[in-house]
């Protein structure tokens, strides 16, 4: 049986892991990226193409995983659901 702190740790890993994921899935499809550690209020990854259009990355995981949902939130308050399969 785990306690509350070691299930904590767990899904602290889980979410960072995702993140990663995600970021490594942006970075192959010709982006660069950033994590962050820690809590950012409003995104996980900080994205730009090559056109200079920044992107910020709020990451959500799922129990099972179907692909990569990402909402992409621009400076310009511009909104866009992308996923990534």
């Amino acid at each position: 049986m785990t306690n509350d702190s070691t299930s904590g740790k767990e899904n602290q890993r889980k979410k960072q892991a995702g993140e990663y994921i995600v970021a490594a899935e942006l970075c192959r499809r010709g982006f660069f990226a950033t994590t962050f550690t820690g809590n950012m209020p409003d995104f996980d990854i900080l994205a730009i193409d090559d056109s200079g259009n920044l992107m910020k990355i709020q990451v959500k995981k799922k129990r099972q995983i179907t692909g990569i949902l990402m909402q992409k939130n621009s400076y310009k308050s511009q909104k866009q659901k992308m996923r990534i399969l």
